[in-house]
């Protein structure tokens, strides 16, 4: 069917372009040192000339090499890294903005344009902790989310091998972000080949086994043309090293997720998992239909729950979702009657996804709740339509009511956009509260973002350290401690520690022996120690509000500190911290 520009189309094409042109507005805004800061050092390490697993230790690395091409042309283009931390804000914005479009199209193609256009902006509006640039985690959620859109939308597509192919490079991106979900999809993907039953997708299958095999290709060569293939080998165990990013023992993570959920839930969790459990013995071991009565109640008591939910949902972006999708899922197991399964095709290809995606999130990460949400987004893309549905199916006498019911379904939703859209703009990681962030930077890697004056200042200091003092030379390694891993955007020069940041045993004592007995070479012939209070923060609307006001001053790179005043490096007192260098 021909694609028409109607009023509906120009309505949510107009409102989602809105929302867009709000985001890159606010990418103008704020500046968090630690995880922004790091995410993009990592790249630059690479562009460097430092290489991927033997030189980088940290085992979220993977992704980085896929931005290089990026990176450089900025690089190229510019000529230093200026206004990078601006540019990946935008390009995420835009990444999401044209996803979020394909998703309104394709949802609207099979359902209404109200779910359609709520589960276009409900995507858009994410991104977990409101950390605006690039992440393994807005990486992950992307590729794949555009995976299932993609299979979502083959059913009256011609081509379908192309797209299929094309399935398959988007999922070997996400495992490129999401190393561990690379296991879950070989898995299902075996299955999937060698059973009779599946035998129809076989071909198909084997289209998406052919993308990622290229996509594997084509990143195995770029590795290996810059370390040999031993060396891979070698190295590759240092990633599963990374206490913070391991996979954990399933038996233990799995319920483990659950109770996350109940426990921020606490106060509806019970009551919710007695109506689910209500509902599945009566439908599936009961076999009985349950009256309308008992019905209403049921849709009744949901939809305070959600409305309980939402409230207990604030102070952490993403966790609305997870309250949707629990009212999608209740309503959607009313609407089954174990005879009539109705259209199950948005459930199948995108709700059970994303509750699989966040499952792994969390096996794989030490962040918790914030890290499960990932997965909810997803989820959420798909939890309207749930929702209309349900609704529609158990109208029933409320047909007479039906403007009720359309205004309600408007309320739910616009309650979790609203809630969700408030922290996305006002919610701040790591710097301090948005009406002070009204300095903005005019150097170095975060040039044109807004920040506070005191950041500002603090940021300029080491920006002029780095670049003018006597004590540098113009070539060698350098460690930066502990929470500036943008700083070594300022200068063109290798990495003198297995990671950037302290995250990952960076700078921890038995990384940094381990790590100079294979290569000594990496002893670093600089280092800038900056004072503990620099890079001071307080998240505001997230996170619990967490404030710190000495980042730096943990005392993890002690030893590295004591090592080179042993080994008779100078040093210099400078505005920000302390420059050791050798003479």
């Amino acid at each position: 069917m021909p694609y028409k520009l109607n009023k509906e189309y120009l309505g949510a094409f107009i409102t989602i372009s809105l929302i867009a042109v709000i985001l890159v507005v606010r990418c103008f805004y704020s500046f968090c040192w630690s995880d922004e800061g790091f995410y993009l050092s990592l790249v630059h390490r690479f562009w460097v000339g430092d290489r991927p697993f033997v030189d980088e230790w940290s085992g979220v690395q993977l992704y980085a090499v896929v931005l290089l091409p990026i990176y450089a042309l900025y690089r190229y283009i510019v000529g230093s890294s200026d206004g990078i931390y601006l540019l990946f804000r935008i390009f995420m914005v835009l990444c999401n903005y044209l996803l979020s479009l394909y998703i309104y199209r394709i949802l609207k193609s099979e359902y209404g344009n109200c779910s359609a256009v709520c589960g276009a902006i409900l995507y858009f509006l994410y991104t977990r902790a409101n950390i605006q640039g690039v992440s393994y985690y807005s990486f992950a959620v992307f590729f794949f989310t555009w995976s299932l859109c993609l299979l979502f939308d083959i059913r009256n597509r011609k081509r379908k091998g192309i797209r299929f192919f094309v399935i398959g490079c988007t999922l070997a991106m996400t495992v490129v972000a999401l190393p561990y979900f690379g296991i879950c999809y070989i898995v299902l993907w075996i299955i999937g080949i060698s059973l009779k039953r599946y035998r129809k997708y076989r071909k198909n299958l084997i289209f998406i086994g052919a993308g990622s095999v290229l996509c594997a290709c084509v990143y195995l060569a770029f590795i290996l043309s810059h370390i040999s293939f031993w060396a891979l080998l070698e190295s590759s165990k240092y990633l599963f090293e990374d206490s913070e990013h391991s996979i954990n023992n399933i038996f233990f993570s799995l319920p483990l997720w659950f109770i996350r959920i109940i426990y921020r839930y606490k106060y509806t969790s019970l009551i919710s998992c007695i109506i689910i459990v209500f509902i599945l013995y009566n439908k599936y071991l009961k076999k009985r239909e349950l009256n309308n009565r008992v019905r209403y109640i049921i849709i009744t008591l949901s939809i305070i729950i959600y409305l309980i939910n939402i409230a207990i949902s604030k102070g952490m972006l993403g966790c609305a979702y997870i309250a949707i999708s629990q009212l999608a899922l209740t309503l959607y197991l009313l609407t089954l009657d174990g005879k009539n399964m109705g259209d199950t095709r948005g459930v199948r290809i995108i709700f059970i996804p994303g509750i699989l995606f966040s499952i792994i999130f969390h096996m794989s990460s030490n962040t918790g709740l914030d890290s499960m949400t990932t997965g909810f987004a997803i989820c959420a893309v798909i939890a309207p339509e749930m929702i209309i549905s349900a609704l529609k199916k158990n109208q029933d006498e409320l047909v007479q009511k039906e403007r009720f019911v359309r205004g309600l379904i408007a309320f739910l939703f616009l309650l979790c956009i609203l809630q969700t859209g408030y922290l996305r703009v006002f919610g701040v990681y790591r710097d301090d509260n948005l009406a002070l962030l009204n300095s903005r930077i005019e150097e170095g890697p975060a040039k044109y973002l807004y920040t506070t004056k005191e950041h500002n200042r603090q940021y300029e200091e080491i920006y002029e350290v780095l670049n003018k003092s006597s004590a540098y030379g113009k070539e060698g390694t350098i460690v930066i401690t502990e929470m500036v891993p943008w700083a070594y955007l300022c200068l063109d020069r290798s990495y003198g520690s297995p990671s950037p940041c302290r995250f990952w045993g960076g700078i921890n004592e038995l990384r940094l022996k381990e790590y100079y007995s294979l290569m000594p070479e990496k002893v670093p012939q600089y280092i800038l120690a900056v004072k503990e209070n620099y890079g001071n923060f307080k998240s505001v609307l997230l996170q619990g509000n967490e404030e710190s006001l000495a980042p730096n001053g943990t005392g993890v790179a002690d030893w590295l500190l004591k090592e080179v005043k042993k080994r008779g490096y100078r040093q210099e007192d400078v505005s920000c911290g302390v420059i050791y260098y050798q003479p």
